[in-house]
């Protein structure tokens, strides 16, 4: 990761702010390229149960359709296969359904985004 340069401090903006939304862009950009084309990043991804909502909302503005539907089946399976096995009571069914929703905790984005700031942010001290 490249050291905080001058340039961020001199900047209107929240170097921090600028350096993470930079980040994220180059992960996301990086990303869609391997989640259309690289079968492990596909599982791996299914595995993870995707990203968090607004890290997929992102995904998808970025990536092409063509490139989501070659990247998303897996996942889709996967969701699939334990929705279909779903039985029981209602609310059992509801809270199985809350799990399969990443959230900040356990988005593969928001881990790299929380661990990038507090390295850029005590480089930047």
């Amino acid at each position: 990761m490249d050291s905080p340069e001058a340039t961020d401090v001199q900047e209107w903006r929240c170097p921090v702010c600028n350096h993470l939304v930079k980040t994220a862009f180059e992960f996301l950009c990086e990303f869609q390229g391997r989640l259309s084309a690289d079968e492990p990043t596909q599982r791996n991804f299914a595995d993870q149960l995707g990203l968090c909502p607004l890290h997929t909302w992102q995904l998808a503005t970025i990536a092409s359709p063509m490139g989501l539907s070659l990247g998303y089946p897996k996942l889709l399976e996967r969701l699939s296969a334990v929705l279909s096995s779903l039985s029981g009571e209602p609310s059992e069914m509801a809270g199985t359904v809350a799990a399969l929703v990443r959230g900040p905790e356990d988005c593969q984005l928001c881990g790299l985004l929380r661990s990038t700031e507090r390295e850029y942010v005590a480089r930047l001290s």
